[in-house]
């Protein structure tokens, strides 16, 4: 089971009796309201079902976890959905129901879509991610492809800058000149930010998915940077460095054994930082920054401590389809003029 899951999606009751006041309307869904003595019910099923779920009593969980989302859909306030989907994904998920996990989500997404209003906060970001886990813990590529179809939906990329091919899974930014994967191994992209100008970044989402559920994430960007251009070698090392100096992390050894990101004719530097928590594993980053011309790249990985190595060592499998050895000067009209 994956032991991320909860610090994504989980709400104290007192916090979400406070953002019932501000739910969403849901005339759209045609939903009526639970009266007051309705929703204190629906909080102490929802207390049951973290009871059995610390007790072990999994079975248990997974039957109350049902009736639970069922019931927080007939609450016009998401993140009531999104608390009761996050119980639900813990037990199925435990028990290894992930194509009921999946359905789940899709219903969820269905009263998104119904609710007529806009997603509250990440939601959509959440419920992408879970299907994406989901899906591939299923070993089902199609629905990991339709999920990714609604994730470049949500990111509205400019047509005449960005194409795609689920066939060949990938991605490409035609200012940049990248061509990138959207599946790679247990690699899958599970966001894509275009750059809105010139001086702002163009930035990647992956996420990796280990057999036993255990999630790291991958995050890079890539922006043009002209600032750069004239200066000798030594001051470009000097400036990423400072880039990745950590300013609340923890500075670890190990940075000198990191691979070179897989971009031809970079500078680089590396760093390796870790961020204790109090009730988990510290989180290890292994960071990366590069400048090739006008461009620079930067890549973050996080992953629990436990599992560093291993997504360390999962890495090659996502870079070995990445291409990009251009280096386009652009044109002042904006960020989707190259001149060469």
């Amino acid at each position: 089971m994956d032991r991320h899951i909860g610090s994504h999606l989980i709400i104290t009751a007192t916090l979400a009796l406070v953002l019932l006041a501000a739910s969403l309307s849901a005339s759209a869904a045609e939903k009526q309201r639970l009266t007051q003595a309705q929703y204190a019910a629906f909080l102490q099923q929802r207390s049951s079902v973290v009871g059995a779920i610390n007790a072990g009593h999994w079975t248990q969980a997974t039957v109350q976890a049902r009736d639970l989302l069922q019931t927080s859909l007939h609450i016009p306030n998401a993140y009531e959905h999104m608390g009761a989907l996050n119980l639900l994904l813990v037990t199925l998920r435990h028990e290894g129901l992930h194509i009921e996990s999946m359905q789940a989500i899709d219903q969820v997404l269905a009263q998104v879509a119904a609710s007529g209003g806009r997603p509250v906060s990440d939601q959509m970001e959440i419920l992408i991610r879970e299907g994406l886990i989901s899906a591939s813990l299923a070993g089902d590529n199609a629905a990991v492809q339709r999920y990714q179809r609604l994730m470049l939906k949500e990111a509205n990329l400019p047509s005449a800058q960005w194409q795609w091919n689920f066939d060949q899974s990938r991605i490409a930014d035609g200012v940049a000149h990248t061509v990138l994967p959207l599946v790679a191994g247990a690699w899958v992209l599970q966001g894509v930010q275009a750059a809105s100008q010139r001086s702002k970044r163009t930035y990647y989402h992956y996420l990796y998915i280990a057999p036993d559920g255990e999630t790291a994430t991958l995050d890079m960007h890539i922006s043009y940077a002209p600032e750069f251009q004239g200066l000798d070698d030594e001051e470009v090392r000097r400036r990423t460095a400072t880039f990745l100096r950590p300013l609340f992390e923890e500075a670890v050894e190990g940075a000198e054994t990191l691979p070179d990101l897989p971009f031809p004719g970079l500078i680089q530097s590396k760093q390796v930082t870790r961020t204790p928590l109090k009730t988990e594993p510290d989180l290890q980053h292994f960071n990366w920054m590069g400048v090739r011309g006008d461009w620079t790249v930067d890549m973050r990985s996080t992953s629990s401590v436990e599992v560093a190595a291993q997504v360390l060592a999962q890495l090659p499998t996502l870079w070995a389809p990445m291409q990009w050895s251009a280096n386009p000067v652009l044109g002042t009209a904006g960020p989707s003029t190259p001149t060469n």
